[in-house]
């Protein structure tokens, strides 16, 4: 058994997501544990001028909840009344009781099925919920997409494409991005198996860093642009033209990207969680815990909150986008 001293020294978090009705926070890690915070426990943290930055070590989880005890908690989302967990293999749905701020008992699983060759169970790299039509996407170690009909708990498309695993999913009305360690960005149409189209970046000579390979380690979508990076310089592209229009000043490998509003989020291999305009100028950074940044979460209702969490024991909460606030404790180092 892993001992709570080690835990609190390796601990690596991999995925973030808030409930529906926004008041709690759900963060899995490299050990297979899920933890619950409450978000009014954490805006409600009294920012007295002698208590330095808000930093509270002794904030910690209401909940810490073992999904697996034999790998990671790889991907997270919520549906409802369900907190959704992707392990290798399967895709778990678990009950949850807001009355009693706690995860309960595991309700459906989807399994993942492994190709006739092969052994070991599949990777569930990442998720992207459209909440609109209960379907959950799901980006695999296995190169391929699964689309998920949450309410019918059954695989209902399968994406093929990739020559390497998915690093991330993400959607914007009838449209889906996927970015792969093989160096692409697709393009998917919800209603249609195989790729619309596909940019790779590594191929444009001011955004591949050689040192860094080719691997998109992250994309995001909105009406009008796409953003991406990994290996190569994190970037903007148009969606209509699949052209390269801004190039952003971030050292360092990236690992997630998205839009607040009109500025774009990314972080990765970098002490700083960098925000940039459209046209590529800096107009936030947040120094951050983490030597590197796995997961970044935000919402705007009912309560403005940002979780900034990567390979470390703490989480770094900023409420107004801007700077870091407070910070939550995960271990305590004394748990058996």
């Amino acid at each position: 058994m892993v001992s709570g001293s080690h835990k609190k020294l390796y601990n690596t978090v991999l995925t973030q997501t808030f409930s529906c009705c926004g008041n709690f926070l759900f963060a899995g890690n490299t050990f297979g544990d899920v933890f619950v915070f409450s978000i009014l426990d954490i805006v409600d943290v009294p920012n007295e001028e002698d208590a330095g930055s808000r930093i509270s070590p002794s904030l910690g989880p209401i909940q810490v909840y073992k999904v697996t005890d034999i790998g990671q908690v790889q991907s997270l989302a919520f549906h409802k009344d369900f907190l959704i967990v992707g392990v290798a293999g399967e895709i778990r749905g678990y009950e949850w009781c807001n009355d009693s701020r706690r995860i309960k008992k595991k309700a459906w699983e989807v399994r993942i099925p492994c190709s006739p060759d092969s052994t070991e169970l599949v990777d569930v790299n990442c998720f992207w919920l459209n909440e609109e039509s209960d379907e959950l996407f799901a980006g695999c170690g296995d190169s391929r997409i699964l689309g998920i009909d949450l309410d019918g708990g059954r695989i209902f498309r399968t994406f093929e494409g990739h020559k390497d695993y998915i690093h991330s999913v993400h959607g914007f009305e009838n449209r889906l991005y996927s970015a792969s360690e093989d160096g692409m960005v697709k393009f998917w149409d919800f209603k249609v198996k195989k790729s619309t189209g596909y940019v790779e970046p590594f191929k444009n000579h001011e955004l591949f860093r050689p040192q860094m390979g080719k691997w998109i380690g992250s994309v995001s979508c909105n009406e009008n642009f796409f953003v991406c990076g990994g290996g190569p310089k994190a970037a903007l592209w148009h969606t209509r033209t699949d052209g390269c229009t801004t190039m952003f000043p971030f050292a360092g490998a990236i690992h997630v990207t998205g839009f607040i509003d009109d500025t774009v989020l990314l972080a990765g291999q970098n002490p700083n969680v960098v925000q940039c305009s459209i046209n590529g100028d800096i107009t936030a950074e947040i120094p951050v815990s983490s030597p590197a940044t796995y997961s970044v979460i935000f919402q705007t209702e009912p309560r403005k909150v940002m979780a900034i969490a990567g390979a470390h024991n703490d989480i770094d909460i900023c409420l107004n986008f801007n700077y870091k606030d407070i910070v939550l404790k995960l271990y305590s180092g004394r748990e058996d």
